[in-house]
């Protein structure tokens, strides 16, 4: 019997940056294979001390920190890269959307 990948499990890995190796911890765990990780985006998260996902520079695909698409669950996006701001969007997300404007 083949073994292929929608058979494995998932792996996940979720790094504290408390020495600023978080972000270089979660590339080394995708190229072994890991295929989810815990990020920030725009500062969310990052008290908590996450890899920041614009440092990994894997924003192009939406895949890689969508878990649920914005369509799915009925939001439109005015553009491929819209995201959605909330209360607890950072100010560079903020003035990045003000400059959309």
């Amino acid at each position: 019997m083949e073994v292929t990948t929608q058979l494995l499990p998932i792996l996940a890995v979720h790094f504290h940056n408390d020495l600023g190796l978080a972000t270089a911890n979660t590339l080394a765990g995708i190229c072994v294979g890991v295929r989810q990780v815990d990020v920030t985006i725009n500062g969310i998260g990052e008290r908590a001390g996450n890899a920041s996902l614009e440092e990994d520079g894997i924003l192009k695909n939406k895949g890689t920190y969508e878990f649920v698409s914005a369509e799915y669950v009925g939001f439109i996006r005015g553009s491929e890269h819209d995201i959605r701001l909330g209360k607890l969007s950072g100010r560079y997300a903020l003035k990045i959307k003000m400059l959309e404007v």
